[in-house]
C-alpha cells in the first residue's frame, strides 16, 4: 500500500467525468482512488482509456510528491511545501508570460474539442474513432499546439486522406507509431516498404 496520506484532484478530472454514463463515473473515480492509494493500475478501454491516459500523469505527479513529504522529517515538510509553492508559482508565472494553458486544463478542452466534433470522422469504426483520440494525447504529451481548429483540421484531413476504414487506420497508426506532428496522406512508397519489409522478415 502507498504511503500516502492525500492528493491533489483538479477540477479538470470532474470536467472530464462529469458526462460519462454513471456506471463508468463510478468505474473512474474507484480507479482513481485505487491507483493512488492501492497502487492498482486500471485497464480501460474506448473513453475511458482515452480519459484516464489525459489524468495519470498528474495522479503521478500528487503521488510522488505526497510520498516525498510522508517520508521527510515533521521539522522538513513545512520548508519542503513553501519551496514546492516557489517552485509552482515559478512554473504558473513562466506559463502566464509565455501564454501557455496549463496541462490539466488543456486536457480538459482537448477532449472538449473531441467531443464536440468526432462526429464528423466518416467512419461507423469505433477503433478509428479510438485510434484518432489516442494521437491527441500524444499531441498532447509532445506539447504539440492543439485547439478546436486544429481538432476540426485533423478531422477533415483525415476524412480527404482516408478514403476508407482501413486508409484512415494505417493514416492514424502512422501518425501514432511516429508521433508525428500532423497526420499525412499514405505514401505508396512508404506503403510497399512497409510490405516488403514483412516478407523478408518471413
Amino acid at each position: 500500500m502507498a504511503n500516502i496520506k492525500a492528493f491533489s484532484f483538479y477540477k479538470s478530472y470532474h470536467e472530464a467525468l462529469k458526462d460519462l454514463p454513471v456506471e463508468e463515473r463510478k468505474n473512474m473515480l474507484l480507479a482513481i482512488d485505487e491507483f493512488v492509494f492501492e497502487n492498482i493500475n486500471p485497464k480501460f478501454k474506448g473513453i475511458e482509456k482515452t480519459i484516464w491516459t489525459l489524468i495519470e500523469p498528474n495522479l503521478t505527479t500528487s503521488k510522488n510528491r505526497s510520498n516525498k513529504n510522508a517520508g521527510a522529517p515533521i521539522g522538513n515538510k513545512n520548508a519542503e511545501k513553501s519551496k514546492e509553492n516557489e517552485e509552482e508559482e515559478k512554473t504558473n508565472k513562466k506559463q502566464s508570460n509565455n501564454n501557455q494553458i496549463p496541462h490539466d486544463i488543456l486536457m480538459n478542452k482537448s477532449y472538449s474539442y473531441i467531443n464536440n466534433h468526432i462526429s464528423n470522422i466518416n467512419t461507423n469504426n469505433n477503433s478509428i474513432i479510438e485510434l484518432f483520440k489516442e494521437y491527441i494525447v500524444i499531441r498532447i504529451n509532445k506539447k504539440y499546439n492543439i485547439s478546436e481548429t486544429i481538432i476540426k483540421r485533423l478531422i477533415n484531413k483525415l476524412n480527404e486522406y482516408g478514403k476508407n476504414d482501413k486508409e484512415k487506420e494505417e493514416i492514424l497508426l502512422e501518425a501514432i507509431n511516429g508521433y508525428w506532428k500532423d497526420l499525412y496522406p499514405l505514401d505508396e512508397k512508404r506503403r510497399k516498404k512497409k510490405v516488403d519489409d514483412i516478407y523478408e522478415r518471413a
